[in-house]
């Protein structure tokens, strides 16, 4: 009763909020409503891509539309669209009118403690139907995707076909759809030019691919599909738009619910190349195949949507004893959102979780992306962080990289070798990297982390000691506000990256180590609270008083078991963030009115008194609630008006995990 209570909840707070996640599992299987309503546009990948879904149903002979078809069949009315409901691992879309209820469940297999699961590239769609009048209602559904789903250009050239795989208890008819000349590990558009998307289902009256002009027509005139396959192909996406449909006859609807099911997935065989070597997807671990991967998602489906059901209550239930239903619902909001930035691979060298940075350059295992992210990571499994930063550890020891601070990050996604965003972020990097495998081993209990790469690890600290007390000019991880010397935020961070080492020593017991390094992040401290004070808060710039900004490192210290930073100074700063506090939250500095939806959150959990972490966290949860923007939750948006600034779907929503770790 309680759960259905939050879930109610949930529902009410969530009818205005930012794009709808539908289908979010990797960087490409990334998709989403940019409207309110399922039939008011077509779904997108994060990007902006079109990557269509038509849905349509026939009530009693009568046709409707209720998802995609934006503009198109006018004359065809609406299944009123009436609730959202968004939990961790799944979108409930609810319809009616006064006869019958539509509930459409975007499900996604998203389980970080079951690698099997995780790794499997597909998400589930459920259409359950039922009568609201005491009568019975003849119903037929209809579903299609687009060739969209195979490319990110829709001049390029297709090739589809049809597989039928034996299942448990019947036989699954499944697309397969892809480019007629991939080109393996390169994107367009953001979007993977190789692999090919599947779609399938076992309980379709009738199917047929064919153009969109003639197959959705069909059934909206009560014909049926002709259980066929256009042969016009290869052929480009945008000629004669190929679409690829299901109809469905549910017969007699009452008032008891009828059910089918979908699978829409996105397979690449081949996922990463790191270090001029091939990484497969780990789910080519479990299967010989991906038709034995797609058997195993279809006959596994009653206990996978069941472990999903259960996480997704125990996480909502958590959050709310910890942060309040507001926090909820954040949670519930981002949780895909961070793992669909990721993807597990492995080869005979190992296994790995590798991260896009989502809508702002594309790299691949960005150091100052992965240490927002990271403490959803600490939350679930702490062995998905140490998968990400072993890759880093590898470049950072190899002979192509000859630098004394830690790398921004890998490359470019799909692939992995060097560096390449254009200018370094020596202090920011390397005091991420402390950071992050001190808190690593400090909630999984796991050293090896630290001995393999300690003198990595020292190597990163001691250019901390003799570098970041008075940074030189230098970008921290907020670049779009330029490079700027004296950095107090990044003073910060080397402060506590050497605090940090010092309990990676105490960890590893060297003792003597260990405490050497703890008085130096001593003597940086003291140097650093006596240049930064200007007297109501910290500023921005060493010596320059009338600057401000928010000291979002201070709190990741604490979960790293680094803690240097004063108490008192905390909550001074604290109190003059809520001086500077707008309708949906403090500006990131005296410079913009701007703002990072991580960083908020993070300035928020650094206080202990409740009703000031309130204050700051209900500001971000009105931005939600209000932004007149329907994009994938940002993390960088205006504070006095909730417009987005830039940055969509990106991961470092992780951070609002972070609560969560809290004693």
């Amino acid at each position: 009763m309680k759960i259905l209570y939050l879930m109610l909840v949930a529902i009410a707070m969530l009818r205005a909020m930012p794009a709808i996640p539908l289908i979010v599992k990797d960087p490409y299987l990334n998709v989403w409503q940019m409207a309110d309503e399922l039939s008011s546009d077509w779904a997108r990948h994060w990007s902006g891509g079109i990557k269509a879904i038509a849905g349509m149903i026939r009530i009693d002979e009568k046709p409707y539309k209720f998802m995609g078809l934006a503009g198109q069949y006018t004359d065809i009315p609406t299944l009123p669209q009436k609730e959202v409901e968004i939990r961790p691992t799944r979108t409930i879309v609810s319809f009616e009118n006064e006869s019958i209820r539509l509930e459409l469940t975007f499900l996604t297999p998203a389980l970080p403690n079951d690698y099997k699961i995780l790794s499997l590239p597909i998400s589930y769609i459920i259409a359950s139907v039922k009568s609201l009048d005491k009568n019975p209602h003849n119903i037929q559904l209809y579903f299609d995707i687009s060739a969209e789903w195979a490319g990110g250009d829709q001049n390029k050239k297709v090739v589809w076909e049809k597989r039928n795989i034996r299942t448990r208890k019947g036989e699954l008819v499944a697309y397969k759809i892809q480019l007629a000349n991939p080109s393996i590990l390169q994107e367009v558009n953001d979007y993977a030019d190789w692999g090919f998307p599947i779609w399938c289902t076992e309980e379709a009256t009738n199917w047929e691919a064919g153009p969109d002009s003639q197959l959705r027509p069909k059934f909206l005139r009560g014909e049926k599909l002709e259980n066929r396959i256009d042969l016009h192909q290869p052929r480009a996406i945008n000629d004669n738009w190929p679409v690829f449909a299901f109809q469905f006859d549910l017969g007699k609807v009452g008032s008891q619910p009828q059910t089918i099911k979908l699978v829409i997935g996105h397979i690449r065989e081949v996922s990463i190349g790191f270090a001029n070597e091939v990484y497969f997807p780990i789910w080519k671990s479990y299967f010989e195949n991906w038709e034995d991967m797609l058997r195993f998602a279809w006959d596994e489906f009653p206990s996978i949507a069941s472990a999903l059901s259960k996480f997704d209550s125990q996480l909502q239930e958590r959050a709310v004893k910890v942060g309040g239903q507001d926090y909820a619902t954040l949670l519930s909001l981002a949780y895909r959102q961070v793992l669909g930035a990721c993807e597990l691979v492995y080869n005979e060298n190992g296994k790995f979780m590798f991260m896009k940075e989502i809508s702002s350059g594309s790299f691949i295992q960005t150091v100052d992306v992965i240490f927002p992210a990271s403490p959803f990571f600490l939350v679930f499994n702490p062995e998905l962080l140490k998968m990400q930063l072993e890759p880093i550890f590898k470049v950072s020891e190899s002979q192509e990289w000859k630098e004394p601070f830690a790398p921004h990050d890998l490359g470019r996604y799909p692939v992995a070798l060097l560096q390449s965003y254009g200018a370094p972020m020596p202090i920011e990097e390397s005091g991420n990297m402390l950071l992050m495998s001190s808190a690593y081993a400090r909630f999984s209990g796991d050293t090896s982390l630290l001995r393999e790469h300690f003198d990595t690890l020292k190597k990163w600290a001691d250019y901390l000691v003799e570098k970041g007390i008075e940074p030189e000019e230098q970008l921290c991880t907020d670049d779009f506000t330029g490079p700027s010397a004296l950095n107090v935020n990044l003073a910060a961070k080397a402060s506590a990256g050497v605090q940090a080492f010092s309990q990676i020593c105490h960890k590893l017991g060297r003792a003597e180590d260990a405490h050497n390094y703890a008085e130096k992040a001593k003597k940086m401290l003291d140097f650093w609270l006596k240049s930064s004070d200007a007297g109501t808060h910290l500023s921005r710039v060493y010596g320059k008083p009338e600057t401000w900004s928010l000291k979002y490192n201070i709190f990741y210290a604490r979960l790293a078991g680094a803690d240097i930073f004063p108490k008192d100074i905390i909550n001074r700063e604290i109190d003059f963030y809520l001086t500077k506090l707008n309708k949906f939250g403090v500006p990131l500095d005296e410079r913009f009115t701007y703002t990072k939806a991580d960083w908020l959150s993070w300035v928020a959990f650094m206080s202990d008194d409740k009703a000031k972490r309130e204050k700051l966290l209900q500001s971000l949860v009105r931005f939600v609630k209000e932004t007149p923007d329907k994009v994938p939750f940002t993390d960088w948006y205006d504070t006095q008006t909730g417009k987005v600034v830039g940055f969509a779907a990106r991961p470092v929503l992780g951070a609002l995990f972070a609560l969560l770790l809290q004693p």
